[in-house]
């Protein structure tokens, strides 16, 4: 038997504990879900962030293979004679 069945009333200490009880599983759900809210949001940021850096890793590839392309021999040499200069192996230092 219920207590709607039987006529008894909810004690006011049962109605206080049912209170809290519900004010616990609200306050509960709000945790999770602005926690949730949290993690998406610094989901995105690293994402954003991982896009950065591919964008700077493949800035950087083509930047040392610019590099590579004007300290090759045959464009020093072509600057040298360009100026007026002769090339000399042995002056070249290079810097890693």
């Amino acid at each position: 038997m219920t207590r709607a069945a039987t006529g008894t009333k909810i004690l006011p200490k049962e109605r206080v504990l049912i209170g809290l009880i519900v004010t616990f599983l609200v306050v509960l759900l709000f945790t999770v879900v602005v926690g949730q809210a949290m993690l998406t949001k610094v989901n995105v940021e690293v994402e954003a962030l991982k896009d950065t850096v591919t964008k700077q890793e493949a800035t950087n590839e083509v930047l040392v293979m610019k590099k590579d392309e004007l300290s090759s021999y045959d464009k020093i040499d072509a600057v040298a004679n360009a100026e007026g200069l002769a090339y000399n192996n042995n002056n070249i230092k290079s810097i890693d």
